[in-house]
């Protein structure tokens, strides 16, 4: 084992809510809309105009939503697998 001190202190990027990845009665909740993650959008938008590093204007929602419409992911079939294994009921 080594013990140093690190050469950098990345800053540390917000977490999800907890209400959004915690479920109980052993299932997933069956939807969740933009808006239940109003919040969580200010907080990453405020992380992200603050550090110090590569800053930007972004937030959660607008990145699920770019890393799902990019092709390149082949994710053409993903709404069907979802709805497959009741994770969506749209």
């Amino acid at each position: 084992m080594q013990i140093d001190i690190p050469a950098q202190m990345p800053e540390r990027k917000p977490r999800l809510p907890l209400a959004t990845c915690s479920f109980e009665q052993h299932h997933y909740q069956n939807l969740f809309t933009v808006a239940d993650f109003a919040e969580y959008n200010k907080i990453v938008q405020t992380y992200y105009g603050v550090r110090d590093s590569n800053q930007r204007i972004d937030s959660f929602t607008t990145q699920i939503a770019s890393n799902l419409s990019n092709t390149h992911y082949k994710r053409s079939n993903i709404l069907d697998i979802i709805h497959k294994q009741d994770f969506c009921a749209l």
